[in-house]
């Protein structure tokens, strides 16, 4: 399992329009998605799973990037932020993060809610 920001959340942050880091989602399907290919051989099929933000994280890089994974499994993962922003922004205000900076607003920006939401 690579390794990930506090809270990053399988995505590139918005950051209030402005981009930049974390990108999570960059890293993961452009950077170690090459590993496995150059370093162990592995083929062109893939398959991913993860448990909690990871089970997410799987289910959304599907469902956004369709046919990149034969088959993706979540354990527990969280499949409706966009149905449960009050559980994102409770999460990330204890952990001292700026919870509008990960997809904006949930109804202002409400299409990008929508569009992390597997």
């Amino acid at each position: 399992m690579p390794e990930m920001p506090l809270f990053g959340f399988y995505t590139d942050w918005l950051n209030h329009g402005e981009g930049g880091p974390p990108a999570v989602e960059t890293f993961h399907l452009h950077e170690v998605r090459r590993l496995p290919k150059r370093g162990y051989g592995a083929g062109t099929r893939r398959v991913a799973t993860g448990e909690s933000q990871g089970g997410f994280g799987t289910l959304s890089y599907a469902a956004r990037h369709p046919g990149l994974f034969r088959a993706v499994a979540s354990y527990s993962g969280f499949v409706h932020p966009a149905q449960h922003p009050h559980a994102i922004k409770a999460a990330m205000t204890y952990l001292g993060l700026d919870w509008r900076a990960l997809w904006g607003d949930p109804v202002t920006d409400r299409a990008n809610w929508r569009a992390h939401d597997p």
